[in-house]
């Protein structure tokens, strides 16, 4: 008897459309599919799993809402999908239709009205009808700096950028935490050094690492070198993320990346990021810091980590 045919998560993205994300985000929030797992706790999926989310994009594609029929059985499904549906069926329009600047203007909108569930609600909607880089480079990463800008020119109070953050804190880290690394998946600490007390930068990283098939070991903010050495030894890590959000130009900032760079093992490579990384760019000729500009520079640190 011909053993059936399993296909790993990327393949199942390609063949359905739907991103890799969206893919775990139904699993874990509906259990659309189950799919088995390897030794090394990847996921294989079968020619049913493949065809049940491809009829469920279908659907979603012509405005069904994901939480009502991701039990529907697949005949159900097959049926659903073989119609059009009545323009009863939905009074909004789908969320595959919504560009991420809509979504982004909810988020705002929702941040204004002082509303951390509708804010909450509007972010799930769109980590599953856009890729986890246009949910991060396209929706969060411009709500932090609209927050900032807006919070200096006293369009809004502290209470909003408090909220905001909180609200923000929890879906980053739910994200991250829907990624299953292999066994042998490099291992990332991530923070923010001594005085850097903002933390949603460093949240982003180790999600943007997690998505790569790195572990992330997450430690908060505003440590010391000394620690974040004792931490990347005792995991043997091959890298160490830093954010860093403010001050522009701060001496004690540098001297703790200089602290960092020679406590930690030869091997260990540390990338900064954030909003006043390239303040600190001239102190990667001095020692072994890759600066990222963006996020997308980010990603390429992280790859060519990997091939090294």
């Amino acid at each position: 008897m011909a053993t059936e045919k399993k296909y790993p998560i990327k393949v199942i993205a390609q063949k359905t459309g739907l991103s890799l994300h969206v893919i775990r985000a139904w699993e874990k929030r509906y259990q659309v599919v189950l799919p088995e797992r390897t030794h090394t706790n990847r996921r294989l999926y079968s020619e049913n799993d493949l065809q049940r989310l491809s009829l469920l994009k279908q659907a979603t594609d012509q405005g069904y809402n994901i939480g009502n029929i991701a039990e529907l059985p697949l005949a159900e499904l097959q049926e659903l999908v073989s119609t059009k549906p009545e323009i009863s069926v939905s009074t909004t329009p789908p969320d595959s239709v919504i560009s991420d600047q809509d979504y982004l203007e909810q988020c705002m909108e929702a941040i204004l009205d002082f509303d951390a569930f509708k804010l909450e609600t509007i972010l799930l909607k769109a980590s599953t009808a856009l890729t986890q880089p246009q949910l991060i480079d396209e929706v969060v990463m411009p709500i932090l700096i609209r927050i900032g800008e807006m919070w200096r020119q006293g369009a809004i109070r502290i209470m909003h950028e408090h909220m905001t953050s909180a609200v923000l804190k929890t879906f980053l880290s739910n994200m991250r935490n829907s990624y299953r690394p292999g066994l042998n998946a490099p291992i990332a600490i991530v923070t923010t050094p001594l005085g850097q007390v903002h933390e949603l930068g460093a949240l982003i990283a180790a999600l943007v690492a997690a998505a790569q098939g790195w572990q992330v070991i997450y430690l908060g903010p505003n440590l010391p070198a000394e620690e974040i050495t004792a931490a990347a030894v005792k995991k043997s890590s091959k890298a160490v993320l830093l954010s860093i959000v403010y001050p522009a130009e701060d001496p004690f900032l540098r001297q703790e990346l200089e602290k960092l760079s020679m406590l930690l093992p030869e091997h260990v490579k540390i990338i900064i990021g954030g909003r006043m990384a390239g303040h600190y760019k001239d102190i990667s000729e001095k020692i072994s810091v890759w600066v990222s500009n963006d996020l997308n520079q980010f990603r390429r640190n992280l790859e060519l980590i990997e091939e090294l």
